[in-house]
């Protein structure tokens, strides 16, 4: 198996050490994010159009280099901007998401976290872009 070559050398001290800062750095984001409440779940990251294909029966995702925990708003909302042009399809596009009606938080915070996508790229989560509705307990 090759090395991450962002950590480093994996057998010299300093490249374990920085593996190991890397990984606590990544428990201590899920417990912050846990105790915020943000919802995390696995995301891709990078839902570029030149990323998802369609055979006529399937959707397949591809280039999952990208891929982390985060908000789960976060991979809606760069889909959301290729592909949503109008409030109707929006309000579709959520209804679809959540197999119900979205409440009035959902339907809130999309254009917060579409419009943050374009700088939070870089692993950042969109749920500090609260709108007025709070997020359901």
């Amino acid at each position: 198996m090759d090395a991450d070559p962002s950590c480093g050398d994996p057998e010299s001290v300093e490249g374990r050490a920085e593996t190991w800062f890397l990984f606590e750095s990544q428990i201590a984001f899920f417990f912050l994010c846990s105790q915020a409440g943000i919802d995390m779940v696995s995301c891709h990251m990078d839902l570029k159009p030149e990323n998802i294909l369609f055979d006529g029966q399937h959707v397949w995702l591809t280039d999952w280099q990208a891929a982390f925990v985060n908000d789960r708003y976060f991979d809606l909302a760069v889909a959301a901007n290729f592909l949503l042009t109008n409030d109707a399809d929006e309000l579709t596009y959520l209804e679809r998401y959540f197999g119900q009606r979205p409440n009035e938080y959902q339907r809130e915070i999309l254009p917060y976290a579409s419009g943050g996508t374009h700088v939070l790229r870089h692993g950042f989560p969109v749920a500090g872009f609260r709108g007025q509705a709070d997020r359901p307990k």
